[in-house]
């Protein structure tokens, strides 16, 4: 099982740039509808100048796994109890419980081959092109 923690996705932003300036003027049903639901998201994320796509990050890895540059294995459990934080993920990144690494966790991604996904999911005419020869 692969994990994308919400660090991994905070150390590769794509920038407010390539999502307006490029994405946003593509002219194709998917990316008029994105940006109408984003409209208010990217307003807030505007002073930052980043574009966090956590989810789209941890989707584009499943389809694309070559998208991961760097990751470890380690054990990981549902906390429980309550012990430690109820309902959380823990990762056992000290190897602390000595048990077999059931998970990897990805904590480096190729963003130019990312932005590039993310471009040939813009459309029609997008989607024909060899995005991972580009």
């Amino acid at each position: 099982m692969h994990i994308v923690p919400w660090e991994t996705c905070v150390n590769a932003p794509i920038t407010l740039t390539f999502r307006e300036d490029v994405l946003g003027r593509m002219n194709s049903n998917e990316i008029n509808l994105l940006n109408k639901v984003e409209a208010m998201v990217l307003e807030r994320q505007r002073p930052k100048g980043i574009w966090f796509t956590g989810d789209s990050l941890a989707a584009a890895i499943l389809i694309e796994p070559t998208l991961v540059t760097l990751s470890e294995n380690y054990h990981c459990t549902v906390e429980v109890s309550g012990k430690y934080a109820r309902g959380m993920m823990v990762v056992d990144r000290a190897f602390i419980e000595d048990k077999p690494s059931n998970c990897t966790i990805v904590e480096g991604v190729d963003l130019p081959l990312y932005e590039r996904l993310i471009w040939a999911a813009g459309g029609p005419y997008y989607k024909d092109q060899d995005i991972l020869s580009l």
